[in-house]
C-alpha cells in the first residue's frame, strides 16, 4: 500500500474553455428561469384549487379523488414531486451562479442538485405510474 503524497491531495480546480463557460452560464440562467416559472405555476395551481374549493367544494373533492383514493395519492405525490423539482432546478441555477462568483465547491454541488432532480423525477414517475395502474384495476 502506498502513502499519498501530501502535496497533491487537494482536488484540482475545474478547467473550462470559453465555450463550456458560455454553455454553463446559459444553463444556469435557464435553470433559474425554469425554477421561477415552475414556482409561479405551482402558486397559480394552488390558487385555482383554493378558488374551486371555496366556490364548489363538492366538485373539488370529486375531481381530486375521482373513483379511488389511489388517484388522490398519485396527485399528491405528483404535486410534491413538482415542488421538489422546482426547488432542485432553482438550486442548480443558484450554484452555477455561485461558481462563477468564485466558489469552487459550488459546481459539484450544482451537478449534485441536477442529478437529484433526475432521481426525484424518475421516482415520482414510477410511483405515479404504479398508483395509476393500481387505480385502474
Amino acid at each position: 500500500m502506498t502513502q499519498p503524497e501530501s502535496g497533491n491531495d487537494a482536488p484540482q480546480p475545474f478547467k473550462l474553455n470559453e465555450r463550456e463557460v458560455a454553455d454553463l452560464r446559459a444553463a444556469g440562467r435557464w435553470a433559474r428561469l425554469a425554477g421561477c416559472v415552475g414556482g409561479v405555476g405551482m402558486v397559480l395551481m394552488a390558487l385555482l384549487l383554493l378558488d374551486v374549493g371555496v366556490k364548489n367544494p363538492r366538485a373539488l373533492t370529486t375531481s381530486l379523488a375521482g373513483d379511488s383514493v389511489l388517484q388522490l395519492v398519485s396527485i399528491v405525490v405528483s404535486a410534491l414531486g413538482c415542488l421538489g423539482g422546482v426547488a432542485l432546478v432553482w438550486a442548480y441555477g443558484r450554484n452555477v451562479a455561485a461558481f462563477f462568483a468564485g466558489g469552487d465547491i459550488a459546481l459539484p454541488r450544482a451537478f449534485r442538485r441536477i442529478r437529484q432532480f433526475f432521481i426525484l423525477s424518475t421516482c415520482v414517475l414510477a410511483v405515479t405510474s404504479v398508483l395509476g395502474l393500481l387505480a385502474g384495476i
